[in-house]
């Protein structure tokens, strides 16, 4: 209660008591009257002076003593405002003296010489004041709800709103990422390499790394409510960007095969690692998965002429030079071991079914047939090829390249020594083998160039590499098992100009090489 309300209640209750105190005095004062009245039948003159004299006496005495039972003075505005706790407790216990009022011994509320309608007419005012500081103080506690009600409102108001628009850009972004709505319509395919019992977890850091989804949380949330979390089947997977939740979920749990195909033509020459990159840069397949695969046995049993070649620790990649250069289709996605299959089904055709007509044979056999008849293994041949392909300006120069690095070879059974008395031969000497598996110097790893050393290093071993260097085209592999017949042990070139290619030279001698590599612009 404040404290205004307060001093109009206090103000309300005293106007009252003066009220009835005033009313006391009228009463009193009638009584004199009556006893004058009898005084001048029953009494003389001094009798009525002395009564008259007794009679004010005596209702001043009943007045002061109404008035300290009553305490009038000690509800005035002064003492209210100086002690807010004095003046609760003075409210509180008038109040209860209005509520209580009917139940209080009359002889304490007024003097014996009150009548019956005179205390009447006090509670009723008291009774009255009362009421109305009630109906006030309801007035004003209604207002005050009325203006929290507003507040409480307002602010609830402001929740909602704000809950609902979080919700809604929530459902929104959601919904949009959901049909894909929010990812680019065009671009270029993604790949996706689904190993074998991969959870959902993963499947999802997937997408997500890959940009085929952008909201994470929608994405778990539809999967779980349309019970997709399990059942992804391993295989390489063509995504467009912009697919929704449904087909990404659909195709990576049917295990359907790709069906947009793509040509890609391999030139003789390329190593199994640039085969790799270009069909990983196609979208074919993983190069990692398609270089894991050309150092392994797992298609020994497929292909007879593999199981033939000698495992070798330092060989680095076991199918390098069977990965015939040609053109091919591929599907986009396929799995890298099909894409193995595809060169390795036509190096297979190719050597070992296709059949010709050979001088010296009545009728048509394969490349196997002859290299084998000519006392070589095709894994030898393959690797001298991939030499002669590496090395040779054109085709005609690869027969006369063969040449040189067989006459080499012939000198292991003499230590390495030539006819001409040149020593070291039994080394072929082939720059290209110099960095292999890498293309160049620049090609090498950073962090292990200073101490890289190639086990195909010709320079540094005698006789074939551990494995082929490239993979050669049938010219080189033709030279390989056919060479030109001559005495040359040193051969060089110089580069080519705009106009022309390379230009050879060939060498029987040291010194006679020493003086070409002056003339190819090599020294």
């Amino acid at each position: 209660m404040n404290d205004d309300m307060k001093m109009d209640f206090s103000t309300d209750i005293e106007a009252a008591r003066k009220k009835r105190v005033k009313s006391f005095k009228l009463n009193l004062d009638n009584k004199a009257a009556e006893e004058d009245a009898n005084s001048d039948v029953f009494g003389s003159n001094s009798d009525s002076g002395s009564s008259e004299i007794d009679t004010e006496a005596s209702a001043k005495m009943m007045a002061d003593d109404f008035s300290d039972k009553f305490s009038l003075h000690k509800y005035t505005s002064a003492d209210q405002i100086d002690n807010e706790n004095s003046s609760d407790e003075i409210f509180e216990g008038e109040e209860r003296a209005i509520v209580d009022n009917d139940d209080e011994d009359p002889s304490l509320e007024i003097s014996s010489f009150s009548n019956k309608e005179q205390k009447y007419k006090m509670d009723k005012a008291e009774r009255k004041a009362a009421k109305e500081y009630k109906k006030k103080e309801k007035a004003r506690l209604k207002e005050k709800a009325g203006k929290n009600g507003c507040l409480f409102r307002f602010i609830w108001l402001c929740m909602v709103v704000s809950v609902s628009i979080i919700l809604g850009m929530f459902m929104w972004n959601g919904m949009r990422d959901l049909l894909g709505i929010n990812r680019p319509e065009e671009g270029d395919s993604i790949i996706l390499d689904v190993p074998p019992d991969m959870s959902f977890n993963q499947i999802v850091e997937m997408l997500k790394s890959n940009n085929l989804i952008k909201d994470e949380f929608f994405f778990r949330l539809y999967a779980h409510i349309t019970h997709s979390t399990k059942g992804f089947e391993e295989g390489m997977y063509t995504m467009r960007p912009n697919m929704d939740y449904e087909a990404i979920l659909n195709t990576l749990q049917s295990g359907q095969r790709p069906t947009e195909t793509i040509s890609v033509q391999f030139k003789e020459g390329m190593t199994v690692r640039q085969v790799a990159e270009a069909l990983e840069d196609k979208k074919v397949c993983k190069a990692d998965k398609f270089l894991e695969l050309c150092n392994s046995d797992t298609f020994d049993e497929e292909y007879s002429f593999l199981k033939e070649i000698k495992r070798n620790d330092l060989c680095a990649y076991k199918l390098e030079g069977y990965l015939f250069p040609d053109t091919y289709e591929f599907y986009i996605g396929e799995d890298a071991d099909d894409s193995v299959r595809r060169f390795l089904d036509n190096f297979e055709y190719k050597i070992c079914k296709k059949t010709s007509n050979v001088a010296g044979y009545p009728e048509a056999v394969s490349i196997e047939r002859v290299i084998k008849d000519r006392g070589k293994t095709l894994d030898d041949v393959v690797k001298m090829a991939s030499l002669i392909q590496a090395e040779a300006a054109d085709i005609k120069d690869m027969y006369v390249v063969s040449s040189v690095f067989y006459n080499r070879l012939a000198t292991v059974n003499t230590g390495g020594v030539s006819p001409y008395g040149d020593y070291d031969l039994d080394k072929l000497k082939s720059d290209a083998t110099l960095y292999y598996p890498y293309s160049a110097q620049e090609d090498i790893p950073q962090e292990i160039v200073a101490t890289f050393k190639s086990n195909y290093n010709t320079y540094n071993i005698a006789g074939l590499p551990p494995g082929s260097i490239c993979n050669p085209g049938l010219d080189a592999i033709d030279a390989a098992i056919n060479p030109d017949s001559t005495n040359y042990y040193y051969f060089c070139h110089k580069a080519p100009t705009e106009t022309d290619g390379a230009t050879p030279f060939y060498a029987a001698t040291f010194s006679e090489h020493q003086n070409n590599l002056v003339l190819a612009g090599l020294v």
